[in-house]
């Protein structure tokens, strides 16, 4: 049985050159073709399709696949007549496509993308493979300390900012007006949580948690 697919471009003859390599083809069958992102989302409602194949030759086009990702958080998005550039390519994946096929694919590798997104793999050169692993890593390095693992109360918080100012625990204790074991308390849960063996290295290891809340309000 053919995989049922909505197509959706802008461009009348895209929308109907796809559609008949694809009906010579076979494999994947174009259930509705749509020309606007109101329409889009009426006939992937109506037909609940396997895949939508969404034309993404500039940024309007990534905005459409950031719009049906929001939508349709369970749909296969393909992305086709995508530029080849890494930097392009890599802006479909952080859209939200699963799959995607360059300006001059053939249609064995666009109906190959989309059998191989709806298994859960992609298809993708080694360089694109290895700039997205690279972007993975940036972007899991870039995180706040709260989304590898931990979380400070707004005790915490207001201490460690106080900590990464330089002042003793004697001098916290006096500037929130709490007692001195209080503080050394505060201070040991800190540097569990964050996984530090001294103040200063807790407060260097908070302080992108710290620059993610925005500046500190109140005492």
């Amino acid at each position: 049985m053919a995989i049922q697919i909505v197509v959706f471009s802008d461009v009348r003859l895209y929308r109907q050159g796809v559609s008949g390599l694809l009906a010579a083809d076979g494999r994947l069958e174009v259930v509705a073709r749509a020309a606007t992102l109101e329409a889009a989302r009426e006939l992937i409602r109506s037909h609940a399709p396997a895949a939508a194949l969404v034309s993404v030759a500039d940024r309007r086009g990534l905005r459409r696949v950031k719009m049906l990702a929001r939508c349709f958080p369970d749909l296969r998005l393909i992305a086709i007549g995508v530029p080849d550039e890494e930097s392009f390519i890599l802006a479909c994946a952080e859209a939200g496509v699963a799959g995607y096929v360059c300006l001059d694919s053939s249609v064995e590798e666009l109906v190959s993308s989309v059998e191989r997104a709806l298994a859960g793999e992609l298809s993708c050169s080694r360089r694109i493979a290895g700039a997205l692993l690279e972007r993975v890593g940036r972007l899991a390095r870039q995180r706040p300390p709260e989304a590898r693992g931990f979380r400070l109360t707004s005790r915490e918080v207001q201490i460690v900012r106080l900590v990464d100012e330089g002042l003793t625990n004697k001098e916290i204790a006096s500037r929130l007006h709490i007692e001195l074991s209080t503080v050394k308390n505060h201070v040991h849960n800190i540097l569990e949580k964050v996984g530090a063996q001294t103040r200063g290295e807790a407060a260097a290891r908070a302080r992108p948690y710290l620059e993610a809340l925005g500046p500190a309000s109140g005492p």
